[in-house]
C-alpha cells in the first residue's frame, strides 16, 4: 500500500506499529532517532511520517527529536512539493509540563496528532485517512514517481 516512515525512540513500541502497520499491508522504515530519520526521509519518498515528539538517548531528551524532524519534513514538504502525510504522537500529553505538545507539533507542521497510548484501529483508520488526503492533495502526481533531488 504506502511506504512509511517511523521515529519512534522506544523499541517495542516501535516494534509494534510496525507489525500493525506492515499486517495492514503497508512498508515501514522504523529509525529511533531523528538523525536517521531525516537521512532516510532525504533518500527515499515515503507517503507518511509518523514521528515521536520527544526522543530519548539513555532517559534525555536529544535536540534533534520528532519536533524538529517534523519540522525539516514539513520544509521538504513544501519545497520539492513531497506526496506525504504527517502524523505526530506522542505519550507526554499525561505531562502536566508539556500540555500543549500536540499544538506544537502541528504548528510546526504535523497534520494531525495522536496521543499515546495509541489502539489499533485508531492507528489504522488515522493512517488510512492520511494517506487518502495525501492522494486528494496531490491528484496529478503519481506517489511512486516521487524521488528526492539529485535521485531524478
Amino acid at each position: 500500500m504506502a511506504r512509511i516512515l517511523i521515529l519512534e525512540d522506544d523499541e517495542a513500541l516501535g516494534a509494534l506499529l510496525v507489525r500493525m502497520l506492515e499486517r495492514a499491508g503497508h512498508s515501514i522504515k522504523h529509525c529511533r532517532d531523528g538523525g536517521s530519520a531525516l537521512t532516510a526521509l532525504k533518500a527515499e519518498p515515503f507517503r507518511l511520517l509518523i514521528s515521536d515528539l520527544i526522543i530519548e538517548n539513555n532517559g534525555v531528551p536529544v535536540a534533534d527529536g520528532g519536533v524538529v524532524l517534523i519540522g525539516r519534513a514539513q520544509a521538504m514538504r513544501q519545497s520539492e512539493n513531497r506526496p506525504m502525510g504527517i502524523l505526530a504522537i506522542s505519550g507526554a500529553v499525561a505531562n502536566p509540563l508539556l500540555p500543549d505538545i500536540l499544538r506544537v507539533a502541528e504548528s510546526v507542521g504535523a497534520d494531525r496528532v495522536l496521543p499515546k497510548p495509541i489502539g489499533r484501529e485508531a492507528l489504522l483508520d488515522t493512517v488510512d485517512e492520511m494517506l487518502a488526503d495525501v492522494d486528494r492533495a496531490y491528484p496529478d502526481q503519481a506517489t511512486t514517481n516521487w524521488r528526492p533531488r539529485g535521485f531524478e
